[in-house]
Formats: structure tokens, sequence, C-alpha cells
């Protein structure tokens, strides 16, 4: 079996998705499957290529107007034709979905290919694309995401939540679908050396993220302006994204600018210096913002494999809800109590051994190796079908 797995590469190589799709072809390979990573680049070509990117078709320009959107189509229609054409009917070409209907060719429809293909979901579309204000992307959603959806083979979802979503959508109840939620490569990242103890003075927050609307950092700053009593809050903001400036302008109005750092994007020795320096860390605390009650996210598992705890407004399907290394927030748009923040992070550290058990949980339930063991089981399943 061949699988090609296609990725719109976003130019940082260490950013949370591109591990993932790195992991993927590395984890899949060593369970015996010829997996290749299709790399599309969007934006400048990064020199420090993956050596397991088997194929680079090129680079794509950033969107900025439709004369580029219409480019950048004509380039990617290109890449999955030949993809397809190179594939078998023991082979499975997978797709993060969505692209805009225009990004597919002919030979992407089952009449015109042998190949299997199989779309990854990693988010209720509608909601996302309304957040983000691709009001061309919406548009094509609405009118041709159904028919889209029904040429695919099968689906994976990275929450029960998206899965059962996404089967009512193709309008196949007996369309193969799987969960399985994301995972991270544990022996990747480094385990932290935490602080001590909260002290009596100051409590540091830590979000690593491609900072958009839903991960909520609003409702934490909005916290933070209404706290006063005895700590002092700080809060490192690591990563880009389309929120940054609306979050700046917020601490400004908030006169926070000296408590909320931001860091932009970040790997290496300095992240690292950052986890041990902060005593919690931020997961999604707006996901409800994109109508949903689940998410799988990347930075949570990179925070339990580091060994740091974390706060988010949504459940996993990879934690029981008495995972206690995780302060659970009420999903709505209510300022982040900053007292029950500071009392659940003195109590964690009134165990040293925090950050050892919780790496163990990441080895044992979160590595990429585990999942990659799940995706091969389902690939021989749709292959056979």
């Amino acid at each position: 079996m061949k699988f090609f797995y296609i990725v719109i590469f976003d130019g940082e190589i260490e950013s949370g998705v591109n591990k993932k799709a790195n992991a993927h072809v590395k984890y899949l390979i060593s369970c015996g499957i010829d997996a290749t990573l299709i790399l599309i680049e969007a934006g400048n070509k990064s020199n420090n290529t993956p050596s397991n990117l088997i194929k680079n078709p090129g680079v794509i320009t950033k969107r900025k107007n439709i004369i580029n959107r219409l480019m950048n189509a004509r380039k990617i229609a290109k890449v999955i034709g030949n993809s397809i054409r190179e594939l078998q009917t023991t082979d499975v070409l997978s797709i993060r979905y969505p692209l805009p209907t225009a990004y597919y060719p002919i030979i992407f429809f089952k009449p015109f290919r042998r190949c299997k293909v199989i779309f990854e979901y990693n988010a209720l579309i509608n909601q996302e694309l309304l957040l983000t204000h691709f009001y061309l992307d919406i548009f094509l959603e609405y009118f041709f995401g159904f028919f889209i959806r029904s040429m695919a083979d099968a689906g994976i979802g990275v929450t029960h939540e998206i899965t059962d979503y996404e089967r009512t959508k193709t309008g196949n109840r007996n369309k193969p679908f799987i969960t399985i939620a994301n995972g991270i490569e544990v022996n990747a990242i480094q385990l932290r050396l935490p602080p001590s103890s909260v002290d009596k003075n100051t409590v540091t927050m830590i979000c690593v993220a491609n900072v958009s609307p839903w991960h909520g950092l609003d409702r934490l700053i909005l916290g933070m302006s209404h706290y006063s009593e005895t700590h002092s809050v700080k809060l490192h903001v690591v990563g880009e994204g389309m929120d940054i400036q609306k979050l700046k302008t917020l601490c400004q109005q908030k006169n926070l600018s000296d408590h909320v750092l931001f860091h932009g994007f970040l790997s290496g020795s300095k992240l690292d210096r950052l986890f041990d320096e902060s005593h919690i860390a931020v997961g999604s605390l707006g996901i409800h913002r994109k109508g949903l009650s689940q998410t799988s996210e990347l930075k949570a598992r990179e925070y339990c494999a580091r060994g740091i705890p974390y706060m988010v407004a949504c459940s996993d399907p990879d934690f029981p809800n008495d995972f206690p290394y995780i302060l659970r927030i009420p999903a709505d748009e209510s300022p982040i109590d900053m007292k029950q923040v500071i009392r659940y992070t003195s109590a964690i550290y009134q165990d040293p051994d925090h950050p050892q058990k919780m790496r163990q949980y990441a080895i044992e339930h979160l590595d990429w190796s585990i999942k990659m063991k799940k995706l091969k089981k389902f690939l021989e399943e749709v292959i056979h079908r």
C-alpha cells in the first residue's frame, strides 16, 4: 500500500500542523506502509525541509487577492492530479479538508481514479470559516461541500463530535469513518524543569498557538484585568495569528502591556526556557465559538508531554474528565477567574512529581506510534472494502 498525505505547509517547520504531518509519515513508515508527505508550501520556500519529505511540489502564494487564489488553485489541482495518477487500487490519498472546489481536478472524482481518497476533518468547517471571514470559501463550501464530501471513500475526525457531524454531512451512513485524536512525538518534546512552587508573588502562564478567535485569550486577558489580589499574574503568548493585534490592543486598553508578553514564533531552547519559567499553560478557551464542545488540539498534547498543567474550556477524547492536570474552565464568554487559576496551580505544585506523571500519560496514550497503528488498521479496512 502507498499512502500519499497532501499538506499545505505554512512555512514554519516547528508549527503544530507541520509536526503532525511529519509524524504521520514517519510512524506510518515504521508500521510498514509506503507513506509519502506531499508538501505544498505557502510563502517563501524554506531551507529547513524535513529529511523525510520525499516530494516537494513547490511554492504557492499566501492568499492576498483573487488572482493569487486562482493561481494557487491551479497549482494545487495539478499536485493532486499528479499524485492520483501515481496511485493504484490498493493505495490511499489523504487530504486535510477543506480545500475550495476549484482545487480539485477532474481526476479526483470517483469515475476517473483508481485509488481511495480519505478526508481528514479537524473542525466544523462552516463555523471555522465564519470566524476566519474567508467568505469565498464559505460560498464554495455551502454550494459544493456535500458533493466534494461524497467523492471521498472514507473520513477521519479528530473528535467524536466532528466524526459524527461529518458522517451525517456525507449523506451515506455506511461510509467508513473513524475518530483518531491528534498525537504528539513524545521523545521530541523536552520534559520541563518547573518552578519548585507557586510563590506569593507571581503566577506565570504560557500559551503556544497560532492565535485565533477560538483560542479565547481575550477571556484570559479580561480575567487578568479584573484580578487585583496578592499575586502578580503574567502571560507569555508564543506564536503569530489573526488575533494578535486585537489582543495587543486589548492589553493596552486594560493597562496589561507589561503583564502580557507577545513573543512571536519560538522554538528550541528559547521555547524550552519559557516553559521552565511558567507555572501553568493555556489551551483553547473559546472552542465553543466554532460550535464545538470537544477538541483535539496539538498544544494540549505538547503541554502533557512537557509536564505542565493547563487550563481548557472543552473536553478532549484523549483525556478523562477527572484528569487531575487539566483545569476545566466554563465554555462561555465570561472572563477567566484568576482566583480559581491560582488556587488550582498552587494545589498541583504540592506534588513535585507532576511533570513525570504527565509525561508518562503522554507516552502511554498520546504518542504518534500508538495513533498510527490505529490508522494503519483503518487504511487496510478501507482498501479491502
